[in-house]
């Protein structure tokens, strides 16, 4: 990936695809390195970290402000205690706590000339996560059309991989589609 140090900011050129509220359709873990096939482009499925109706809302203001909440829904029945967030027992906290994933920051959009690709970059400034705080989050993106039911799809693939459990590494592929102001 090309380096953004000296590139120009080319979210004005890319608002009108990205400004908007998105709602998450799919989360999906692949295996580093993936086996990629034409019948399966993104290699070997290893986990849908929110099972198949993950609950994620992405905003993106007209200034380029992105603020996202995700969380796995399995964690979001009530607390066993009956107690509020603050009031519960650290435990039950915890489990509700490590399901989710929000942050903010202003973002920039680039083009990558060595790969073609459009990316953008999240400075940080609020997240769940304390050491999110004053980061940087990239995500790759582009737009596809969904076969099923003919929506427009805004895909994001995190630049940095990720650890599963077992320590195998893994990419992430999220899909998105805008939301019905009604919605």
């Amino acid at each position: 990936m090309t380096s953004s140090d000296d590139k120009t900011n080319l979210f004005p050129q890319y608002s009108s695809q990205l400004v908007g509220t998105w709602k998450c359709i799919s989360f999906h873990l692949y295996a580093v390195p993936s086996n990629p096939s034409p019948s399966n482009p993104h290699g070997d499925l290893l986990s849908k970290p929110q099972g198949d109706s993950p609950l994620g809302r992405l905003s993106i203001s007209p200034t380029g402000w992105l603020a996202v909440h995700s969380s796995t829904p399995s964690s979001l029945g009530g607390l066993k205690s009956g107690k509020s967030w603050h009031a519960a027992p650290e435990e039950e906290v915890a489990l509700v706590a490590r399901g989710l994933t929000m942050y903010c920051g202003y973002l920039e959009v680039f083009e990558d000339e060595e790969e073609g690709q459009v990316w953008w970059r999240t400075r940080v400034e609020v997240a769940a996560d304390p050491g999110m705080i004053g980061g940087k989050e990239e995500r790759r993106v582009r737009f596809e059309r969904e076969d099923g039911e003919g929506r427009d799809v805004m895909v994001l693939e995190p630049m940095k991989e990720y650890e599963v459990e077992d320590g195998t590494k893994a990419r992430a592929v999220l899909k998105w589609v805008r939301m019905d102001p009604r919605e």
